[in-house]
């Protein structure tokens, strides 16, 4: 599924045991995004700052000029963010991934 994406990827194994019936299963991965990129179009959201951090989001733009051809990155200004391009989204809710949410940025808030 990653395979044609451009932007680095740590796909990191994680082994998870159910409670229920103690099975354990060994093919889930935790993806970890390595490219960064200032894509926040500080002119059309509302963002607000405690010093040089993000304090809230209550409405976030992102400029595609600039995440044209990134499927799968982190933003610059706040790491723990993490985008997917639509078309991957597709992708993964196509091949009935689960232990994954999607939010479309325009619902985005924090």
């Amino acid at each position: 599924m990653l395979e044609n994406v451009k932007d680095p990827v740590q796909l990191i194994p994680v082994t998870c045991t159910y409670p229920s019936d103690k099975m354990t299963v060994n093919n889930y991965f935790l993806i970890n995004p390595l490219c960064f990129i200032d894509a926040i179009d500080l002119s059309e959201s509302k963002i607000k700052y405690s010093g040089s951090l993000i304090a809230s989001i209550d409405l976030l733009h992102l400029d595609n000029n600039i995440i044209k051809g990134h499927d799968f990155f982190r933003l610059k200004k706040d790491v723990t963010l993490v985008v997917v391009s639509e078309g991957l989204v597709r992708k993964f809710t196509e091949a009935g991934t689960v232990g994954i949410n999607f939010i479309p940025v325009e619902e985005f808030k924090i």
